[in-house]
């Protein structure tokens, strides 16, 4: 009998960063149906990731500094006792190289994103390309099948308390303000 397949994910915020993950977080696991999937987040994400339907676990990434390294290799024993057989890494950032060198590189889990010798790397990101069009082609580049929309049905929540009209819309003018790569394109709000 063969173990079951885990596969790691890692983004650990902002906010807005993890909502633009979201049809990746999907499309993930629609590739990966059997699979036990975690995710490494920040402690402030934790609760509203629990609460999404594609993660069987969520794991919390202290953010070590690059001082402590007793706190890297306690981060890299967390993932290595989940024991991923592939990771992937939304985030892209030098820290998760090191998270990376840590469990084997090479050597290590199957990992998709920017450390160097991984074995899906992703392209680097075009100064016009949207932030979710970068996570499709990471994704594709990792056999990652595009899916349709994800349902977000879960992000409902009660609103009685906050005396809202019947009828209301909440806007977000210039999110990501220094990075347009991140806004939603004109049309979205309306669709």
């Amino acid at each position: 009998m063969s173990a079951r397949t885990r596969i790691l994910v890692i983004r650990l915020g902002a906010l807005g960063d993890i909502v633009l993950c979201l049809q990746a977080f999907h499309e993930i696991r629609a590739a990966h149906p059997g699979a036990e999937i975690a995710l490494l987040t920040r402690a402030p994400f934790a609760a509203f990731a629990r609460k999404m339907p594609w993660f069987d676990r969520v794991m919390i990434d202290p953010h070590p500094p690059a001082w402590r390294p007793d706190l890297w290799i306690e981060l890299a024993g967390a993932v290595r006792a989940f024991a991923p057989n592939r990771i992937y890494d939304l985030q892209g950032k030098r820290r998760q190289s090191v998270l990376y060198a840590l469990l084997g590189g090479l050597f290590g889990p199957e990992w998709s994103g920017a450390a160097p010798f991984c074995s899906h790397p992703r392209l680097e990101p075009q100064p016009s390309m949207h932030f979710t069009d970068f996570l499709r082609a990471q994704l594709q580049r990792a056999d990652v099948a595009a899916q349709p929309p994800a349902n977000l049905v879960w992000l409902d929540a009660p609103l009685a308390g906050f005396s809202l009209p019947e009828r209301y819309a909440v806007l977000i003018p210039a999110s990501a303000r220094g990075g347009e790569y991140k806004r939603w394109p004109a049309g979205h709000y309306a669709a």
